[in-house]
């Protein structure tokens, strides 16, 4: 009775805009307070609820919220971090200049390391892990001939960064094309349909493929223009992501799963085009040598 008295109650006052009034003590029936009740008795603005006995039950809690996704973990990952064994076995270009070096020297001892080889016009060390200097990066020589030296000596291997992006990085210098195809392009897709869909898959929030001559997010101000070292590195082929941490370890295995795939369609499309391809580059390399 003393629940139906209280709806009642409560029905009253919203059809007449008043506060919901207090029942009399009186009127309370004995024993254990129904808490609707209870909910009613307490005042809205204090501060802290008030005690509560086995006759009046504490309010439900409120629910949890989640974490902003500001504060969300995120990761950068290179593109030569990734393993490749579907990576086509084709001849370096006249023009391919750069190098993946794991481990890169500390930069202590890299300028003796590196005068082995020939003259270096950039090295791009990844950001620091964890506070400490990374071991990897990248060497750029100022001549294929360097370049080469380190790859046959077994201190590097050719930047498969330099060839996915040589078309963006053609606007600054001519390069003669490894790939008949853009591995940018088979990364975004058409309108990023490819990047959205590993990115759903991952069941990540956010997964971008940045570098060189790649359009940016807004919020990326001043990122990649080679500034510091740490924009000169983010000009080479990078993913950067932010979701849960499961997501996040999940990225690497389906990020190298998408490579993979892309790498054996380039490969079957060098085959297809067989000489035309063979043809199209020694055009290429023509002009280059016309111009150096």
């Amino acid at each position: 009775r003393g629940a139906a008295a209280a709806q009642a109650s409560q029905g009253a006052s919203s059809a007449s805009g008043g506060n919901v009034p207090v029942p009399k003590a009186a009127a309370r029936p004995s024993g254990v307070i129904p808490p609707a009740a209870c909910v009613a008795l307490r005042p809205a603005a204090a501060k802290k609820p008030p005690e509560t006995s086995a006759a009046c039950p504490p309010a439900a809690p409120a629910l949890a919220v989640p974490p902003a996704r500001q504060s969300s973990p995120s990761m950068f990952i290179w593109l030569d971090e990734l393993d490749m064994p579907a990576r086509p076995d084709v001849s370096p270009t006249p023009t391919d200049r750069e190098v993946w070096v794991d481990p890169l020297p500390d930069d202590e001892e890299l300028g003796e390391w590196l005068s082995a080889f020939g003259e270096v016009e950039e090295v791009a060390r990844l950001p620091p892990v964890d506070g400490y200097p990374s071991d990897k990066g990248y060497v750029l020589f100022k001549r294929h001939a360097s370049a080469r030296a380190c790859v046959e000596m077994r201190a590097g291997n050719w930047s498969e960064s330099e060839r996915a992006l040589s078309l963006q990085m053609s606007r600054r210098r001519f390069l003669v094309k490894t790939y008949p195809d853009s591995m940018v392009s088979a990364l975004i897709g058409r309108k990023g349909e490819e990047i959205n869909k590993l990115r759903t898959e991952t069941g990540l929030w956010k997964l971008a493929v940045k570098g060189t001559g790649i359009a940016t997010d807004p919020s990326d101000k001043g990122q990649g223009k080679g500034d510091t070292p740490e924009d000169s590195v983010r000009q080479r082929l990078h993913f950067f992501a932010e979701g849960v941490p499961d997501s996040l370890l999940r990225m690497r295995t389906e990020l190298e799963r998408r490579l993979g795939e892309i790498h054996l369609d380039i490969a079957a499309r060098i085959a297809e085009l067989g000489e035309e391809w063979v043809n199209e580059q020694k055009k290429q390399i023509t002009k280059y040598r016309w111009n150096v």
